[in-house]
């Protein structure tokens, strides 16, 4: 059987999904936005039910800073910011595609077309069928007989098949001199200049008159009037279009397509998350595909753990605590348990193996020890009435910069949603202490790197987390 290899550009088709819903009519009771979330996967169910791929895979940007900058700082740079209620949809985003089942990809540096490209080349060499699901025009340079964009006319929900000949019809151009005729025609969402008095038409006929821009190029001394002499004037600009504007086709990514087989949703996981973005009908769409996922992908979801190391039942005095620290190099964890507003013990990870309950309501010199790090969640609320200082990390304040439109930041919702999959030890107090506490390291590491994603690093730590630490003292 021909492999059928379904690949989508997740930011590309959740921006068309966010600006084709209103957002104000997509909210959950909490106040969260999921009207690209809906769009996305209203999409993502109608491309799988028509299109019938055996694989899939999503690719992601990382950032806007690219190789593409580093060659023209400018590229990219008149696009507005980013709308926070979309920003606010992007985690959730992620984990749509790992509940149906999909791989998904981004590489720092490259964008997601790069990643496509990459991956639509393998695919045709292992003689895949290849569908591209995306809004980037330049995806035109890949199309062949093997390879069909589905480029959106209306929102996420009508596509136009871009063959060869559909190509061709469009702009007179085989899908090779598709980059060559970019290059002269510019981009204004990209910020690419265009050449002045130049229009696609003129562009495309200079491509199909001399059959490439190279020989364009080599040949424009030969161009009369005002146009071959704005062509003249312009040529760095066009070279450095046509450098940009070209895709990547060895990204450096270890996969194999076998590996991008799809073999259906994750029920476990597709039902609490429609469950908590209240997408009721959206479920009913969503289980003819369920009868076809295998058994087990069907199961009550069970507890993934990061303990390989018991808890341990003692308790330690804060002097204990601090001699014990003391020993330690590196940051460390700290969960609190708060009774009517006064600290009554707190958990200290030294690592996601490590940790010991203190059962008192003394710190202990390590907490004003500025030499030591500390993460915690909502350390705020506990450095207002106890000494506790140098708070490398916060990741209550981290989740709300990254989900600014949410109301609930406990922290077992925060681990539901950034936790990859980890879940807190509920078998008795002191064990959801310590998972509380070592979780803490995991939580981290996956807060920073969507901070690092959505370029909101430099807000959390000079701006967010100084204020934090000024307002606890106040």
């Amino acid at each position: 059987m021909t492999k059928r290899l379904l690949l989508i550009d997740g930011h590309s088709m959740a921006y068309r999904a966010f600006f084709a819903l209103p957002a104000e009519n997509f909210t959950t009771a909490d106040g969260q936005h999921t009207n690209a979330i809906y769009g996305f996967a209203t999409m993502l169910i109608s491309l799988i039910k028509e299109e019938k791929p055996t694989h899939i895979a999503v690719a992601f940007d990382v950032s806007r800073k690219t190789f593409r900058t580093d060659i023209f700082p400018e590229y990219k740079a008149t696009r507005s910011k980013t709308p926070d209620e979309f920003r606010s949809q992007m985690s959730y985003l992620h984990e749509l595609v790992s509940a149906f089942g999909i791989s998904q990809f981004e590489i720092e540096g490259y964008e997601a077309d790069d990643i496509i490209a990459t991956i639509t080349k393998r695919a045709e060499k292992e003689k895949c069928e290849v569908l591209i699901c995306t809004g980037d025009r330049d995806s035109f340079q890949l199309v062949n007989n093997q390879t069909t964009i589905l480029y959106p006319k209306r929102g996420v929900s009508e596509m136009s098949r871009m063959t060869p000949e559909a190509v061709f019809t469009k702009y007179g151009l085989t899908p090779e001199q598709y980059p060559d005729f970019a290059a002269l025609r510019g981009d204004p969402s990209d910020n690419l200049p265009s050449v002045p008095g130049v229009g696609e038409k003129t562009a495309a006929k200079w491509i199909v008159d001399f059959g490439s821009l190279k020989n364009l190029l080599s040949n424009v001394d030969t161009l009369g009037g005002k146009v071959g002499q704005s062509l003249r004037d312009n040529i760095d600009n066009v070279i450095r279009n046509r450098e940009l504007t070209q895709l990547i086709h060895d990204a450096p990514m270890n996969f194999e397509i076998d590996e991008l087989e799809w073999i259906g949703p994750d029920e476990a996981l597709v039902t609490p998350l429609f469950e908590k973005l209240e997408f009721r009908t959206l479920k009913e769409r969503l289980n003819p595909l369920l009868k076809n996922s295998p058994e087990k992908f069907k199961t009550n979801p069970t507890s993934v753990t990061l303990f390989e190391t018991p808890f341990d039942s003692s308790t330690l005095t804060p002097e204990e605590a601090t001699t014990r620290i003391s020993k330690h190099t590196g940051e460390i964890a700290i969960a609190f348990e708060v009774v009517d507003e006064k600290l009554h013990r707190y958990c200290i990870a030294l690592s996601r193996q490590d940790s010991f309950i203190v059962h008192s309501s003394q710190m202990g010199e390590w907490a004003t020890d500025n030499r030591i790090p500390k993460i915690a969640h909502d350390a705020k609320s506990v450095a207002r009435n106890y000494p506790l200082t140098k708070i490398s990390f916060d990741t209550n304040l981290a989740a709300y910069l990254l989900n600014p439109g949410t109301r609930s930041l406990d922290f077992t919702d925060i681990i539901e949603r950034w936790g990859d999959g980890t879940q807190i030890d509920q078998s008795s107090p002191e064990a959801a202490l310590h998972s509380h506490a070592r979780l803490l390291f995991a939580l981290r590491d996956s807060l920073s790197k969507e901070l690092k994603e959505r370029e909101l690093e430099s807000l959390f730590y000079e701006l967010e987390m100084p204020i934090s630490e000024l307002l606890a003292i106040m």
